[in-house]
């Protein structure tokens, strides 16, 4: 049991430091709108402090039930596969690769289904324990056999639990993303106002204003999103490892030397690579050339 649970901490360590960032960021926010006084007082903060676990709580539930993937795909706009000519494209591609997936790990569940979204980036991703969704760009763009090591790379991430930890932290910290989107939305707000008073003191406080929320929902985010992408970087090369070990390495690599085209080249600024969420491709294909 005891290596278990180290083997889980060791894995999912900085999902749940970041449960642990965005859950005292909630109490804060809870204090704030059921006090409306500074969030120092101690009286009623064990009240808060339950009251938050208990919306975790329900938001960690809706994560864990079918109803979490079906809100998620609603929001990325994913959709079972209708027309003939998709279904005879890709579900046999599909199907093949599942099919020995599940031989090989048996934490596989049996009723993961692919589904496809109407859009023009080129993106093949995973969330939960049953869904695994390819756009209309990744069609159009790859191959059948570079879709078959694709598909062995977010089975990978489904065989290692990662789908179901993204999904929990995608939903369960609903109410900070909530938090944050309010906020964006008295920005946005406070914006229109400084504009229509531009000129004016009253226009400057209000733009004083509106670059404390910024700075705010920036520091905020940015730290949230960093801790994350300490865990996904390395989730990224475990599934590139599970692909070669059920046989597609070299469709795999073939597929990233076709997305390394598209990637943008240039200087990358420090910001970005502590947000990127995925290794370098160049990295990802080195990994799999020395397999």
């Amino acid at each position: 049991m005891w290596q278990k649970t180290a083997k889980i901490l060791k894995a999912y360590w900085a999902y749940m430091v970041c449960a642990g960032f965005y859950f005292s960021i909630a109490v804060s926010t809870m204090d704030i709108i059921i006090n409306r006084q500074p969030i120092h007082d101690f009286v009623s903060k064990p009240i808060i402090v339950l009251i938050t676990v208990l919306l975790y709580a329900v938001c960690i539930c809706l994560a864990f039930s079918k109803h979490g993937e079906r809100i998620l795909r609603y929001v990325k706009g994913a959709y079972e596969i209708e027309t003939e000519e998709d279904k005879e494209q890709l579900l046999p591609l599909f199907e093949e690769v599942y099919r020995e997936a599940i031989e090989s790990n048996p934490h596989i569940g049996s009723d993961v289904k692919l589904y496809i979204a109407e859009n023009i980036s080129i993106e093949v991703y995973a969330f939960g324990k049953n869904t695994i969704v390819a756009t209309r760009g990744a069609v159009d763009t790859f191959t059948p056999e570079e879709m078959k090591g694709i598909f062995a790379h977010e089975l990978g991430h489904i065989a290692s639990g990662d789908t179901k930890v993204l999904l929990i932290h995608l939903i369960g910290n609903s109410f900070f993303l909530f938090t944050m989107f309010c906020c964006r939305k008295i920005s946005k707000v406070l914006k229109d106002i400084s504009d229509y008073l531009f000129g004016s003191i009253w226009g400057l406080m209000v733009l004083v204003a509106k670059a404390i929320v910024d700075y705010t929902i920036f520091v905020y985010t940015f730290i949230g999103d960093t801790i994350i992408t300490l865990n996904s970087r390395k989730n990224e090369i475990t599934a590139d490892d599970f692909a070669h070990d059920l046989g597609y390495g070299e469709e795999l690599k073939s597929a990233l030397k076709v997305l390394k085209k598209f990637s943008v080249h240039g200087k990358v600024r420090l910001l970005e690579r502590l947000k990127a969420t995925h290794p370098h491709i160049g990295a990802r294909i080195k990994n799999l050339e020395q397999k």
